[in-house]
């Protein structure tokens, strides 16, 4: 079951960009054009983000992470920017990394939208 974004922390404090996953192979076979075929019936997005919180936000954002998601294990749900908005499953590709700025705490991460 997924788990729930942490509470206080909201998607419009986060910056996001999106890259697709191939979802093809192709080859040249001896002989005629190229052929092209699926290499699986889904492929994965990747969002990279990034959130700039406050100390108090970013040890909730860390327990979430450590204990909710058990270090990254666990799934959660996770608006589907780049067409509606509605929820998707979700986990995080390689653990999130923390730098302070300043009074803030800038955290960067890699999300799979599943």
């Amino acid at each position: 079951m997924a788990e729930s974004w942490p509470e206080g922390i909201q998607y419009a404090d986060l910056e996001w960009s999106s890259t697709r996953q191939e979802n093809v192979i192709r080859f040249t076979p001896e002989r005629g054009p190229c052929k092209v075929r699926r290499v699986s019936t889904k492929a994965y997005e990747t969002l990279s983000i990034t959130l700039t919180l406050t100390p108090a936000q970013s040890r909730a954002f860390r327990y979430w992470y450590r204990y909710d998601l058990n270090d990254g294990v666990n799934t959660f749900n996770y608006p589907d920017f780049l067409d509606d908005s509605s929820m998707r499953e979700a986990r995080f590709k390689v653990a999130p990394q923390f730098q302070r700025n300043g009074e803030a705490i800038v955290v960067s991460a890699q999300v799979e939208l599943l």
